[in-house]
């Protein structure tokens, strides 16, 4: 997808990457992350100010990539966390670069922001998008993507149910 349609403050379809087809929609479920979702296929300008500040606060988790490595001798590499008795006990964390190209995450961060961050309602505030994904209520794990993504049926069926509210932190 190349871009959400926002016309007179609603989302109203989606623009495909490779074809730049237009589709139409009452409602827009989106699984991006949210500063893709809100910052690259929206535009800030279409948020309110208070919001927008907040997407762009949001700062990327580390993504899924731990290696434990346990060897008979000290390495010469780092980050090196513990030496006994010979024995190195070494961790790594990283984000490989296939991570990192996904379309739809901001700096391969699968999970989203990190744990204390901003999570935003899946009802955006813009009208007719919804968002399913861990950076959203109820949070992470998939138990908690699946209940978003029922939630969002819900709320499209009964869109009196969800509230539009969020919480600002400052």
């Amino acid at each position: 997808m190349e871009r959400i349609l926002i016309e007179d403050g609603r989302a109203t379809g989606v623009v495909l990457a490779k074809t730049g087809e237009v589709h139409r929609a009452k409602a827009i479920i989106s699984n991006a992350d949210l500063r893709r979702n809100f910052l690259d296929l929206m535009g800030k300008e279409h948020l309110p100010e208070d919001f927008a500040r907040q997407i762009e606060a949001i700062k990327p988790a580390t993504s899924t990539f731990i290696v434990y490595l346990g060897v008979d001798f000290v390495p010469d590499v780092e980050p090196l966390t513990m030496s006994v008795a010979g024995v190195g006990i070494m961790t790594a964390r990283g984000q490989p670069p296939h991570l990192r190209s996904l379309p739809w995450s901001t700096g391969g961060s699968i999970y989203d922001p990190v744990w204390d961050a901003f999570r935003p309602p899946l009802k955006s505030p813009v009208p007719g998008l919804y968002l399913v994904r861990y950076g959203v209520f109820p949070g992470p794990g998939i138990e908690a993507v699946v209940i978003s993504g029922v939630l969002a049926a819900d709320a499209i069926h009964s869109p009196k149910k969800l509230t539009t509210k969020y919480r600002v932190q400052t």
